[in-house]
């Protein structure tokens, strides 16, 4: 076998080996989002069916309201309220309470990588009834380019997860830019890259609880993947809301 014959023999044996990583790869994916959207489609329903008991039994008590002499239009509104709390409290059934946002505020430091804040973080974490959640954001500068970095604690809202159960599935490539599912460090992510106004987003799933989102102006393709990378996602993934929020340190 002469010298061309076999390196030709190895590029197509690493071709072969590739076509089938790819493809590995792909149903990897497929198993993945289909587990995720089994995952979601459960826990909606479960939240469903939590809403539609306590929405009952509020529309009991304002009937019973009613016929012990309340005005009907009084009770009509407060009923309104409770059924809207209802539904906000069984959406976030299993979520359990949100991380604080002064503990996620520490992954937003005044310089991450060549990136300089422009801007103190901006935080809160919010509380109706069983409902929590946490979120805080900064702005950064780099050279031309805006960033703007924001982390949610999304444990408590299934529908904030949503996006990610077929992100493994996303492919989206145009004379406009692209969009597609990847995996940053191994967590679940979307990037997309906009051609015309060079705007570089990236959004992650940390830990299966934090929604990590990037984006840029006037930057490259790949810029807030980039960023993400350089992040202490693995410190991120492990926060736990060891304190209710009001007990938090201040």
């Amino acid at each position: 076998m002469t010298r061309t014959t076999m390196l030709l023999a190895c590029l197509l044996a690493i071709a072969a080996f590739s076509a089938c990583e790819e493809q590995r790869n792909d149903v990897a994916n497929a198993v993945e989002a289909a587990k995720g959207m089994a995952q979601l489609a459960q826990d909606l329903k479960k939240a469903g069916e939590a809403a539609k008991a306590a929405q009952q039994t509020v529309e009991q008590q304002a009937q019973a309201d009613i016929a012990a002499g309340k005005d009907p239009a009084l009770v009509q509104q407060e009923a309104g309220l409770a059924k809207g709390l209802a539904a906000a409290q069984a959406l976030s059934t299993g979520g359990g309470p949100a991380v604080n946002w002064r503990k996620l505020a520490p992954f937003l430091p005044d310089t991450l990588g060549d990136l300089k804040a422009d801007g103190e973080v901006k935080g809160e974490t919010q509380k109706m009834g069983a409902f929590e959640n946490s979120k805080v954001s900064r702005r950064y500068k780099s050279g031309e380019s805006t960033v703007s970095i924001s982390i949610a604690d999304g444990t408590a809202m299934p529908l904030l997860r949503a996006p990610f159960a077929m992100a493994a599935m996303i492919s989206e490539d145009s004379s406009e830019g692209y969009k597609k599912g990847t995996k940053i460090e191994g967590h679940t992510a979307v990037v997309e890259w906009r051609e015309k106004t060079k705007r570089s987003e990236a959004t992650a799933l940390i830990g299966e609880r934090f929604v990590l989102h990037v984006e840029l102006s006037k930057s490259q393709p790949e810029a807030a993947e980039g960023i993400i990378k350089k992040m202490p996602l693995a410190e991120l993934a492990k926060l736990t809301p060891d304190a209710p929020a009001a007990e938090e340190k201040k």
